[in-house]
């Protein structure tokens, strides 16, 4: 197996862009414009970009978290 498909099989399920405007009821573009702020993980695959459900779930969480403190 090489390195590659390790790494892809080690990140879980991967979302689109589209998937994951859905979950953050947020626009596509939304979804880029975090990207080019690096506010959200991604894995550029083949030309296309994909979304770790894991760190998605993390960053939601923490989210939550910090909401609930202030």
């Amino acid at each position: 197996m090489d390195i590659e498909l390790t790494t892809l099989k080690n990140l879980g399920k991967l979302l689109t862009a589209d998937e994951v405007a859905d979950i953050l009821r947020i626009s596509r573009e939304g979804v880029y414009q975090r990207v080019k702020r690096r506010q959200i993980a991604y894995v550029k695959f083949h030309g296309r970009l994909y979304f770790p459900e894991k760190s998605l779930l993390a960053e939601m969480k923490v989210f939550e978290i910090e909401t609930a403190a202030a």
